[in-house]
């Protein structure tokens, strides 16, 4: 399998899934998506990028044909002939240009947009920038860092009232007290 690696790759890569195991043995690898198959960047995109392992730079990786098969992804890149091809690349992370992605429906956000976003309360007390945004079942809980204080927001319409990710803020009824 030939990889190329890039002297730059795009500022905005977001992981977005991870390569499980070889497929078959011909070349195919299975890939868990960080959302739902169908509705991964992944089936659109053919610009990929992988980091092996613990590695620090991506390669290119030129997809054939991606697929969904059943909660995974089934990939065939171009460049991967066979089942000890394949192998080598499981665990490493799959990653696309954000610019990629689609563009969201109206209130609907992606997560990657929401981090670096500062949240302040409906009285416009600044209570941090988001950190992380987990998923804890029911709904994204946002996870907002102000020095040593976290906060964990439900990220759910009745609490986050404003979302501009432009300008890089929401404002939430929540206190810093909570």
């Amino acid at each position: 399998m030939t990889q190329q690696a890039l002297a730059t790759p795009p500022a905005d890569l977001v992981e977005v899934g991870r390569v499980v195991d070889a497929w078959g043995v011909k070349g195919w690898i299975r890939i868990d998506p960080f959302n739902t198959p169908d509705e991964s960047v992944l089936l659109s995109a053919r610009e990929w990028w992988v980091r092996l392992h613990s590695a620090s730079e991506a390669y290119s990786l030129r997809v054939g044909r991606c697929r969904v098969h059943g909660d995974s992804l089934v990939v065939k890149p171009a460049s991967c002939e066979d089942r000890d091809q394949a192998l080598r690349l499981r665990s490493s992370s799959i990653l696309v240009s954000r610019a990629h992605f689609p563009a969201p429906q109206a209130g609907q956000w992606y997560w990657v947009d929401l981090v670096g976003c500062a949240v302040q309360s409906l009285a416009g007390e600044p209570l941090g920038v988001v950190e992380d945004v987990e998923d804890h079942g029911a709904h994204p809980i946002l996870i907002v860092r102000s020095g040593d204080r976290v906060l964990m927001i439900p990220f759910v319409e009745q609490i986050v009232s404003q979302v501009d990710t432009v300008a890089r803020t929401l404002c939430a009824d929540w206190g810093a007290d909570y």
